[in-house]
């Protein structure tokens, strides 16, 4: 991961869930001013590849620096923006997470075209294309 795009003054920690992040006001992210907690719930860890969760916890991250993520509200919403998340997804790849992780923690994690499932992964593979006629 390049650190220059990832600098935080809280010590970041994975913490595993035996809850489902299915579970309706599950936060996958903590903040607080000393530490940040991403949250690895049992059936992500169930799905997930090691480097999957590896992306994923780096695209969360990616929303805090953002400023996606209020640490004053932290009371996560039903419905997810997708340009938040697209632009999540970009500063993952950013920094340096493979896109094709990301795709496949999507397609395992959101079913249909839940949230803009699709739309999201068009916009990766553009970025996988354009990475690779360069």
């Amino acid at each position: 991961i390049k650190q220059s795009d990832f600098k935080f003054p809280q010590q970041i920690h994975f913490r595993h869930s035996d809850l489902s992040y299915k579970t309706e006001k599950q936060s996958w992210i903590s903040v607080s001013d000393e530490n940040i907690y991403i949250y690895i719930f049992q059936d992500v860890a169930s799905k997930l590849t090691s480097d999957e969760v590896v992306a994923y916890g780096v695209h969360e991250l990616a929303h805090i620096l953002l400023g996606h993520y209020d640490h004053a509200n932290p009371q996560p919403s039903k419905t997810r923006d997708i340009n938040e998340e697209k632009e999540a997804d970009l500063l993952t790849v950013r920094a340096g997470i493979n896109p094709d992780l990301i795709i496949s923690a999507i397609n395992k994690l959101v079913p249909g075209d839940y949230d803009g499932k699709q739309e999201r992964i068009t916009a990766l593979q553009t970025l996988v294309t354009t990475a690779s006629s360069n």
